[in-house]
């Protein structure tokens, strides 16, 4: 057993390594999209906006900052129920 042990010990620090990244690279990609839909809605490209933000949504749900991009958008496209909808998601 003493002979396995620096083994075993190397098999689970490069697992938990693996896991970690992993981790941390799907944490990273909502917010990566995010800035591409923020980026979508400053140029007034708001159907790209919406379509995009719905993605990010739909990774991570409690995305605040998502809603609140989503309901400045769907105010600027006049759809005032849905920016309501979002801007009372986003404070929740």
């Amino acid at each position: 057993m003493k002979k396995n042990l620096p083994k075993l010990i190397l098999v689970v620090a490069v697992l938990l390594t693996i896991f970690v990244v992993f981790a941390s690279c799907q944490k990273e990609r909502p917010i990566r999209l995010f800035y591409e839909c923020r980026n979508y809605y400053t140029e007034n490209n708001y159907e790209e906006a919406i379509n995009c933000l719905n993605k990010v949504i739909k990774i991570d749900p409690e995305y605040a900052e998502a809603y609140f991009i989503r309901g400045l958008t769907y105010y600027s496209m006049k759809n005032y129920e849905e920016a309501i909808a979002d801007f009372t998601r986003c404070i929740k």
